[in-house]
């Protein structure tokens, strides 16, 4: 038998294949935004425009803070402060939410001091900011003057509870150590040391019940509400945000320009390729 011719399999040709043809080079994009370069600025005047017209025609509106610390009594706060500035809040807001946001000048928020549990913040809004202050310096007014009417009252409880006790302790002082020493018979000393003892448990316990009421009238633990800071403004107006409202409107004008032009330009050269 002959021997078989050894085939070599034949050399596999590897092509490269071409780049797309819509691959686009960063210098040839910016060719194309350079020839619109009159649109991307007209779509940002625009912008612009439109931007300063809703500044235009927006209410502007100031802010005004104030800080309100609640009273305290025997180491007790008058009012829970969460509930306070709740109650604050919806005896000068709206129920309608609508009316609510267009009321000028309206109560914006009342809340809870973070730093103190004790401290009641209180913001307003104005169209002005003499107005904003003006409309938060009357609601403070008036939430300390029933504060100070509540705390009034809860001082004066307390001091007649401390007067009473004093009075107790004097009565206790100056009562006759027994009622029968003028009888004829004389008492047991048993019965008079007895007595003795309970008038002295009776006069020790009026002293230390005297020590804590006079404690807990201390200025540690006492003290009237007042206003830890009184309401001011800040000039620069909270709403609408100038300076905000016309980056967005510069960018916007100048991503709408961009998009525009490259799609005129993706459009055109898919036009020029169907007419060859």
């Amino acid at each position: 038998m002959g021997e078989q011719p050894i085939t070599t399999p034949p050399a596999i040709q590897i092509i490269a294949s071409p780049p797309p043809e819509d691959e686009i080079s960063l210098w040839e994009l910016w060719e194309r935004l350079w020839r619109g370069k009159w649109l991307v600025v007209g779509s940002s005047v625009v912008f612009l425009a439109l931007a300063g017209l809703y500044l235009a025609t927006s209410t502007t509106i100031y802010q005004s803070k104030a800080i309100v610390q609640v009273g305290m009594v025997a180491g007790q706060p008058l009012a829970n402060t969460s509930l306070l500035a709740q109650k604050v809040y919806n005896n000068y807001r709206p129920v309608n939410t609508i009316e609510a946001k267009k009321q000028l000048p309206r109560i914006h928020s009342a809340s809870v001091e973070k730093s103190d549990a004790n401290l009641l913040e209180l913001e307003s809004y104005g169209r002005s900011p003499e107005e904003a202050q003006s409309y938060l310096h009357s609601i403070v007014q008036s939430l300390l003057s029933r504060e100070q009417d509540r705390y009034a009252q809860t001082l004066k409880f307390h001091q007649t509870q401390l007067k009473e006790l004093q009075r107790q302790y004097r009565a206790l002082e100056t009562s006759s150590p027994s009622d029968t020493r003028h009888t004829k018979h004389r008492e047991p000393s048993a019965l008079l040391l007895l007595e003795q003892s309970m008038r002295f448990s009776e006069a020790s316990s009026l002293l230390q019940q005297i020590a804590n009421a006079e404690n807990q009238l201390s200025p540690a633990n006492t003290r009237p509400p007042e206003v830890v800071r009184q309401p001011s403004y800040d000039p620069v107006a909270v709403s609408p945000k100038k300076l905000v409202v016309l980056i967005l409107a510069l960018f916007g004008g100048l991503f709408v320009g961009i998009l525009v032009v490259l799609l005129r330009s993706s459009r055109k050269s898919n036009d020029d390729s169907a007419t060859t």
